[in-house]
């Protein structure tokens, strides 16, 4: 005799209700209404058998279920709920359970489900398809969650949920997709929580959470896509934090939030793009760690410098922003860009600090700027002395460029200078008629008679009792126009052409040697001048 083929799982056998819970909750879901068998003293009452609950779930239609689906609360699931590659015809929602079995939901497909406050050792669901929701609430995890392939369309609801796994995995989601919201809004995670390539057409909020990995990976998320907002608000992640990649199309918010893994990374964005502001304020915020943004791109950075890693944490090679969320002056950004390590130069971070400053019209916050990556450049640009020191000679003139009129007041110092030396040189005798018809003239050199100098003048000197003696057609010396006229070589007020320091008596050496160095400077110092005025010398 052939043997009877297998029913089909919605046509097998009804399993009979025979716990005093299992008859409550076969009766409330006629109803609609949730089983709440938490008022039962007998642990035994409040047993519920898993294959009890799999008939429930595979035969919704043959029993009446009613479309408000499966409620129960306060029960103890006694087996395993294995509902591998089932599909569900009704909601099902426990609260205050606890699960003895590992349940498994790979590969099942239904409406909602829910563990509101339950204790479950571990979570299998693999390819689970939901139309609604999945909820965790204030549910207790022990052992690993996984909704790998995941399917939900409403949202994922984690919040005040703990999920236990030290040394493993936590709460493993990868290729997870969510039609609303993801929460883990208060949640704890002990073990590393992934999120690699999950796709949220909401928003991610850790509001408060607290993942712990020490030593490894607390929350990665690489290639994550969020429609909405990213928040950590308030998080405590111990061990990597891990975003490269991400997509998010809202904010992120790192206000408050404290990221550790010292000796690691304990926040790493590598290539991370957000269409609005990225959050990291306060000083609350705390990075013990390294930290990275190498090429991540956000519109509006809220930074205001309190929270970044030490020195020689950070990396920001190619992070642009677009504005500053809330202006702060160019020290604030200097002091994280230069937490960047030491002993290589990296501009784009100066760069584009001076690019947001100069879109906003902070001119000056622009030019300090690009003179503290002129500053980086020199000290950690690998350079030849050479080259050092022509920087550090552009950088006392006219600030490479950005502030040429220091040039000016360079010049006028030069030039004051010059005419209080060369005035004292006059006034001591040392200031000499440069013509030869007159320096060696008889009337100059007091060897000729009274009667043979009538065109000649005597000109008083402050320091020095005897009269200097010139033709009384020869130009006067004035001090200031001697320092201007040696010291431009576009100017001439025929002061240069007629004086001249005389080398030849004590201190004649110095007066003489002070005009060539006040020549010098006068070609140097004009010539930057000139340079920094009309842009010859590059500030970009």
């Amino acid at each position: 005799m052939a043997e009877e083929p297998e029913k089909p799982k919605s046509f097998r056998d009804p399993v009979e209700p025979e716990t005093r819970a299992e008859r409550l909750l076969a009766n409330c879901i006629l109803r609609g209404e949730p089983a709440d068998v938490s008022g039962f003293e007998n642990d035994t009452d409040k047993e519920v058998r898993a294959a009890f609950l799999r008939d429930l779930c595979l035969n919704a239609e043959n029993r009446n279920i009613d479309p408000q689906g499966i409620w129960l609360r306060g029960a103890r699931v006694t087996e395993t709920l294995d509902l591998n590659g089932a599909i569900m015809g009704r909601s099902l929602w426990f609260a205050d359970c606890t699960l003895m079995g590992r349940p498994d939901f790979t590969e099942a497909k239904g409406k909602s489900l829910g563990f509101a406050k339950c204790i479950l050792p571990g979570f299998d669901a693999d390819r689970l398809a939901l139309e609604g929701s999945l909820t965790f609430i204030g549910a207790t995890v022990i052992g690993e969650t996984r909704l790998l392939g995941a399917k939900v369309g409403r949202q994922i609801e984690c919040s005040e949920a703990s999920f236990t796994n030290k040394g493993g995995k936590a709460f493993s989601a990868d290729d997870l997709e969510v039609g609303g919201d993801l929460f883990f809004r208060g949640a704890t995670a002990i073990g590393e929580t992934r999120l690699l390539g999950v796709k949220v057409g909401g928003q991610v909020d850790c509001f408060g959470a607290t993942f712990t990995n020490e030593g490894g990976v607390a929350f990665s998320m690489d290639r994550l896509v969020v429609e909405g907002d990213l928040v950590f608000r308030g998080a405590t992640m111990r061990g990597e934090t891990r975003l490269p990649g991400v997509r998010v199309g809202g904010q992120v918010d790192c206000f408050g939030t404290a990221f550790i893994n010292e000796g690691g990374y304990a926040f790493r964005a590598d290539g991370l793009k957000v269409g609005e502001a990225l959050f990291f304020r306060s000083l609350r915020t705390l990075v013990a760690g390294r930290m990275s943004l190498n090429h991540a791109s956000v519109d509006s950075l809220a930074a205001d410098g309190s929270g970044w890693p030490e020195s020689g944490l950070l990396d920001l090679d190619g992070f642009r922003y677009r504005t500053l969320g809330v202006y702060h002056p160019w020290t604030t950004l200097l002091g994280w860009i230069e937490r960047q390590p030491p002993g290589e130069f990296t501009p784009q971070p100066y760069e584009q600090a001076i690019k947001v400053y100069r879109e906003a019209g902070h001119l000056a916050d622009a030019r300090e700027m690009g003179i503290a990556k002129e500053d980086a450049y020199r000290k950690q640009g690998g350079l030849g002395w050479g080259h050092r020191a022509w920087l550090w000679f552009a950088k006392w003139t006219i600030a490479y460029g950005y502030k040429p009129w220091r040039a000016l007041a360079w010049i006028f110092f030069a030039v004051m200078l010059a005419w209080m030396i060369f005035n004292s040189a006059y006034h001591q005798g040392y200031m000499r008629p440069a013509k030869e018809r007159v320096f060696i003239h008889d009337c100059f050199n007091g060897k000729a008679a009274s009667d043979q100098c009538s065109a000649w003048i005597e000109r008083k000197l402050k320091w020095r009792a005897e009269p200097l003696r010139v033709p009384e057609d020869y130009p006067a010396f004035n001090g200031l126009m001697y320092s201007l006229d040696t010291f431009f070589p576009f100017v001439d007020f025929h002061q240069e052409a007629y004086w001249l320091p005389f080398a030849g008596d004590r201190f004649g050496w110095f007066f003489r040697l002070w005009l060539w160095v006040h020549i010098i400077a006068g070609w140097v110092l004009s010539t930057m001048a000139v340079a920094g005025l009309t842009g010859l010398i590059k500030k970009d």
